[in-house]
């Protein structure tokens, strides 16, 4: 269900600003071979990377997140067997902080795991 979503806003980023600009991880049984998993620590991993990259100035970074949240609103993080932490929306502005990204758009693209889709 994420995997056509995640991969149509990196080739929007691609297609702007050209291929290399984007990172993708996905959770996805389909894409182990391809893909890195989405962790926390890769997330840290990547802003830390982009960070050092940039100008702190004049460039701006942008992190598209996409996923079920559980019920206290943090995103899920599944890839049975292996047990993942979840991702809080304090938990990413730390993330941010910590990486010095000074200009950065975040958008979010998550469903309510705990709620029905009778509303």
């Amino acid at each position: 269900m994420w995997r056509p979503r995640v991969e149509a806003a990196q080739e929007a980023i691609d297609a702007r600003y050209g291929e290399g600009r984007s990172v993708v991880y996905l959770n996805d049984e389909a894409s182990l071979t391809d893909l890195p998993f989405a962790t926390v620590t890769h997330l840290r991993e990547a802003l830390q990377e982009i960070a050092a990259a940039s100008d702190p100035d004049e460039d701006v970074a942008m992190v598209y997140v996409a996923g079920r949240s559980n019920a206290d609103g943090t995103l899920v993080a599944e890839l049975p067997p292996l047990g993942l932490v979840p991702l809080s929306g304090p938990g990413l502005a730390h993330l941010l902080r910590e990486s010095g990204i000074r200009w950065r758009i975040v958008v979010l693209e998550v469903c309510d795991a705990g709620r029905s889709s009778k509303h």
